[in-house]
């Protein structure tokens, strides 16, 4: 996902492919290739002047394209010369930033609020949280309950680290290396609880832990 704001500058309008009958008796027309199979609905060219990259862009990139339809039921957004936005592209199958109506794309006088929160993001540490929920099986007349004191470590790129849960069966791990943990729950007659999490910068992971009584 790339995220920035920016001025549009041009918007190239596509060249129509090669059309074709959607039937012999038919007067409707669709794009068809030269093999008579239907073609990709063809996309707006947008170039924008960037004025703040807020996440997956080049920061020293001055100018972009991306892609958008042409309205209707391509789902394109539509783009007005010389407006302020704020884009949310991703990359389609040929690896160009694409945008439409589905996205949060939108004018950057109403995006105050995304603007904002994208900044303090930016703020963040690159580092992540795993917070781990430990309850038993649910046998009980009360069904699942929490697990206080489950002794739960976690190991990956930062090493081993090891805690209890609190009365909420509840530990979290804070300031963490992204990548790939393992989550493990010990407790006294439980069956120990192993989990895999995968973790990325400025994220946090949610592992829910169901311990089982060992017979």
């Amino acid at each position: 996902m790339a995220v920035f704001t920016g001025t549009v500058i041009d918007i190239a309008e596509p060249v129509p492919p090669q059309l074709g009958p959607v039937g012999r008796n038919s007067t409707a027309r669709v794009f068809k290739s030269s093999s008579g199979r239907p073609l990709p609905s063809p996309k707006r060219v947008v170039r924008m002047q960037i004025r703040e990259v807020l996440t997956g862009v080049d920061p020293d990139q001055r100018e972009i394209e991306i892609l958008t339809g042409r309205g209707g039921g391509d789902c394109g957004y539509s783009f007005q010369s010389s407006t302020d936005y704020v884009i949310y592209a991703y990359k389609n199958s040929e690896g160009r930033l694409e945008t439409g109506i589905c996205t949060r794309t939108r004018p950057l006088a109403q995006a105050a609020q995304d603007v904002a929160y994208l900044h303090a993001v930016a703020q963040l540490p690159a580092t992540a949280d795993i917070r781990v929920v430990v309850v038993d099986n649910g046998k009980s007349q009360a069904g699942r309950m929490p697990m206080q004191g489950v002794r739960t470590a976690i190991s990956g790129p930062d090493g081993l680290r090891e805690a209890l849960t609190d009365k909420a069966g509840r530990v979290t791990f804070a300031g963490l290396q992204p990548g790939e943990y393992t989550v493990q729950c010990e407790s006294d007659g439980f069956r120990p609880g192993n989990r895999n999490v995968q973790i990325h910068a400025k994220g946090c992971a949610e592992v829910p832990v169901i311990m089982v009584v060992d017979h």
